[in-house]
């Protein structure tokens, strides 16, 4: 199930069943790249067509842009404000102005999950099938809309057919739950189609993967709830990328058998909490497809190729996957999806963890990880743990560049635009004052207007005029932060 060589990218998770095309789609993701957004329009519409071309055949610009502009209004992808990486100055961005809804956590963590609501209508008459019929898929993933390329998990639910299966009515009440926490109003298209796909997955079933006979959404940080995970375990194994004492300490205080990180992240351990875990790895995330890692670089174990960023098939560097695998009385528990083995994740973030149920036979923490005499398995990546200096290591930067973010992220900004003597003319402006900050130079320009970058003043309002044309209008605002 967690064999390294099993590779699905999101791509192709979202992409519509044969004969199929996108209705509406709602998402989360804590980071955005707006470059990774582009690429599910024109996924929804290249597999939406039915046809038998490859998409290099059907890719033509005038297609594309279509694409854009026909799926791009079907969307609503929720971002924590201040987490929209700046990509370079492109006009096709401008489709995406309005799919994309900054919000902001309700417990004043951050806004983590990772999630994909997806709901697909026949385009024609199929066996079983009625043109217009509609089906919903589900995405709880640890990967944020990015170009990431570390490694990850993604749990892919398709409704059934029959009244059989599960129940997630708990994601719709997530969506439900972020139409309250946006940054500035919302238009009525997002609020109705949030609301109709969270009614639709409270009345759906979703058919159980292979193995698991029981399968459970926990939703964390939108009210006080104790953690899900299980009190009394007989075995444990903890995959978490991000680390801190308190999660062992306060969240799960009890002995983990084993625990798989980030070299940089055990380190910040204290030496105390790593004392009752038994056996603690690191993963050597650059095995390659015959088990050999690019640290035995020679003639007879050749490192892997360095392939183009946008290949599915690229090496994975690493570690994002979030996974808490437990085994009591003959019964496996495992638990996938944003939270990481911190304090934050299980007090004051917004989380999603999907809990799959079955038995060792199925879902146990060997089955999980080993490999199946032919392929490597997970337990391949693992390498021995030894500590680099004491707990004060490779600690970040005490430059506040997260806070100044979001504190300039969560202020509504308003464009007005007008006629010019040159052509146009968008003049941003801020309903609050703008945060101080010390020692940071913050400049902003329109998305597509990389030339011409306005510094900004801190404690005052935000108001910057900026001449432009038509096809160059963004109702996107960026911000570049500088320290010397």
């Amino acid at each position: 199930m967690l064999q390294p060589t099993s590779r699905l990218t999101l791509i192709n998770a979202i992409r519509p069943p044969a004969r199929f095309e996108l209705e509406s789609a709602m998402a989360v993701t804590f980071t955005l790249n707006l470059s990774a957004l582009l690429a599910a329009p024109a996924a929804f519409a290249i597999a939406g067509s039915g046809s038998a071309t490859t998409d290099a055949e059907v890719q033509t610009p005038v297609e594309l842009v279509h694409a854009l502009r026909t799926n791009a209004g079907k969307l609503t992808v929720f971002a924590e404000a201040g987490m929209i990486g700046l990509p370079s100055a492109h006009r096709a961005f401008a489709f995406l102005e309005r799919a994309v809804v900054p919000v902001r956590p309700p417990r004043g963590g951050i806004v983590h999950p990772k999630v994909w609501v997806l709901r697909y209508q026949a385009s024609a008459d199929l066996e079983e099938v009625r043109k217009g019929d509609q089906r919903l898929r589900v995405l709880i993933t640890s990967r944020n809309l990015t170009f990431d390329p570390s490694w990850d998990t993604v749990l892919r639910l398709d409704e059934s057919k029959g009244p059989a299966g599960a129940q997630i009515g708990a994601v719709g009440e997530l969506f439900a739950g972020l139409l309250e926490r946006t940054v500035s109003p919302i238009s009525e298209n997002h609020r109705v189609r949030v609301r109709s796909l969270a009614e639709a997955l409270q009345k759906a079933r979703f058919s159980l993967p292979p193995g698991i006979d029981d399968l459970r959404i926990h939703v964390l940080g939108l009210a006080s709830k104790p953690s899900p995970l299980p009190t009394v375990v007989d075995r444990s194994l903890i995959i978490s990328p991000f680390l801190t004492d308190d999660f062992f300490t306060r969240v799960f205080p009890r002995p983990v058998d084993e625990l798989v990180s980030r070299q940089e992240w055990l380190d910040r351990l204290n030496a105390g909490t790593l004392e009752p875990i038994r056996k603690v790895w690191v993963l050597d995330s650059t095995l390659d497809d015959r088990g050999a890692s690019d640290a035995d670089d020679s003639p007879d174990h050749p490192a892997p190729p360095q392939l183009s960023p946008s290949d599915p098939g690229r090496p994975l560097v690493g570690l994002h996957a979030k996974i808490f695998a437990f085994e009591q009385d003959g019964r496996a528990r495992l638990f996938v999806g944003s939270a990481n083995a911190t304090g934050p994740a299980f007090e004051n973030n917004l989380e999603i963890l999907a809990e799959l149920r079955g038995p060792l036979a199925e879902l146990g923490i060997d089955k999980l990880t080993e490999g199946n005499g032919d392929e490597p398995g997970l337990r391949a990546l693992f390498d021995p743990y030894c500590r680099n200096g004491d707990n004060g290591n490779g600690q970040p930067p005490t430059i506040s560049f997260p806070g100044v973010i979001r504190a300039i992220a969560r202020i509504p900004f308003k464009g007005t635009v007008e006629e010019s003597d040159e052509d146009w003319a968008v003049t941003y402006r801020a309903t609050a004052p703008m945060p101080s900050f010390k020692d940071i130079d913050v400049h902003c320009r329109p998305l597509t207007l990389s030339g011409d970058r306005r510094r900004i003043a801190p404690g005052q309002p935000l108001e910057e005029r900026f001449e432009t044309s038509l096809e160059r209008m963004s109702g996107f605002l960026a911000f570049e932060l500088s320290h010397e």
